[in-house]
């Protein structure tokens, strides 16, 4: 194991001590540097169970669209989507997934960690 220093903020080894600022800045508080790491991975966390309850909602409306388009197709009835969904309907539809592919690409994600798809739709 690595020979470890001990400083004011805990113990180190010495390879990682190169990082370490020996004399923090003044005012420097670790209590409050961890509360402040521990608020913004709570704040995070809460975030992400957010933006997945709303893409799980959104993909449950899509899937539950589709879902009703092919039960009509299974029925018999020969419609395209955009008979079927209207122009309005179907516009919303594409709308959100426009939407979400530009919200990751502005956020410089990738679809799966948001919950989004960033395949364009084909027609």
């Amino acid at each position: 194991m690595a020979d470890l220093v001990k400083t004011s903020t805990g113990l180190f080894s010495k390879e990682d001590l190169k990082y370490y600022k020996v004399n923090p800045s003044p005012g420097f508080n670790p209590a409050k540097n961890k509360a402040i790491v521990a608020e913004t991975i709570r704040l995070s966390i809460e975030a992400r169970k957010r933006r997945m309850s709303e893409w799980e909602k959104d993909l449950r409306y899509r899937t539950d669209a589709l879902a009703t388009y092919f039960h009509s197709l299974a029925q018999g009835k020969d419609m395209t989507p955009e008979r079927y969904f209207g122009r309005r309907e179907l516009a919303k539809l594409h709308a959100r997934h426009v939407m979400q592919t530009v919200f990751t690409a502005a956020n410089g994600q990738k679809g799966l960690q948001l919950g989004w798809s960033d395949k364009p739709i084909e027609d």
